[in-house]
């Protein structure tokens, strides 16, 4: 189920850049306090991979991912990440993990290990993703752009459910 939902909302991410230029990507909107799409379907990549080169002890530490700026540049190398990251998770079991996080912001750090597995660091990833593609829309909607994104496009599944509860109960 939660493999299902990965591929679910990374081809949507995948269809948002292939609908897109990469001048549309890498456009500095206002809206989005100066980010552009391509900053955000970088941040999103970068989680999925940083999950995926955990450590030989199991450990993941998103605050150490590596952050590729030139994801954020091109809609076609994003969208051949975002293949590599579905070809890595393709019948993958679930496993139990460690992940290291600093919750710190000025002085020393501070972190704490965090018992986890990969299933739920998959779903974390999934909400993560929701989330950034909600912002994307309204990116998207700022945009002078003839791209028309699917009306759930950046909801959870959930809002999802309960949206069309709504409707069939009128």
């Amino acid at each position: 189920m939660i493999l299902n939902a990965v591929q679910i909302q990374l081809e949507k991410v995948k269809t948002l850049c292939a609908d897109l230029s990469d001048e549309q990507f890498t456009s500095k909107l206002e809206v989005l306090n100066g980010s552009s799409v391509g900053a955000h379907v970088r941040h999103i990549i970068e989680f999925y991979n940083c999950l995926l080169e955990f450590d030989i002890r199991r450990m993941v530490n998103y605050d150490k991912r590596k952050r590729d700026k030139s994801l954020e540049n091109s809609t076609d190398k994003s969208i051949r990440c975002i293949d590599k990251i579905l070809y890595a998770l393709d019948g993958v079991e679930d496993f139990d993990l460690k992940i290291l996080s600093d919750y710190s912001t000025f002085g020393e750090s501070e972190s704490i290990s965090l018992a986890s597995t990969f299933y739920r660091e998959l779903a974390f990833n999934v909400e993560h993703t929701i989330h950034h593609l909600a912002v994307i829309k309204i990116g998207i909607q700022a945009m002078d752009t003839p791209i028309s994104l699917d009306e759930n496009f950046g909801y959870a599944p959930s809002t999802i459910r309960n949206n069309y509860k709504k409707i069939c109960v009128q």
